[in-house]
């Protein structure tokens, strides 16, 4: 399903991630859940896979400590990587993401 997202993209669009990640080195099976929380290294390995670069990965800020972190990733095709978004280096654990732009709405 990831591929299809990263095909259908029209010219400098982008698909954003909002997953669960683990901090350990391997990932979290929940059997009740019937779920799996990747570490955010297998997640940047997937989207690899499927040919996809992240370019902008932030984590999930005023999160409960006692639920697993949220991070966030914004991703576009592998072969326009040098095309419409910039790169932006993630922000380091705890800090602040710098405030979003707001493009003025037209008319």
């Amino acid at each position: 399903a990831l591929r299809r997202c990263a095909t259908a993209l029209r010219a400098g669009g982008v698909v954003c991630v909002k997953e669960n990640v683990s901090q350990g080195l391997s990932w979290l099976v929940d059997r009740v859940e019937g779920s799996v929380t990747r570490t955010a290294a297998q997640f940047r390995e997937l989207f690899r896979q499927v040919g996809l670069c992240v370019v902008l990965e932030r984590m999930q800020t005023e999160w409960p400590p006692e639920l697993l972190p949220v991070k966030m990733f914004v991703l576009r095709p592998a072969e326009s990587q040098a095309h419409d978004v910039p790169r932006v280096p993630s922000s380091a654990p705890g800090a602040k993401p710098p405030p979003l732009r707001r493009e003025p709405a037209s008319r």
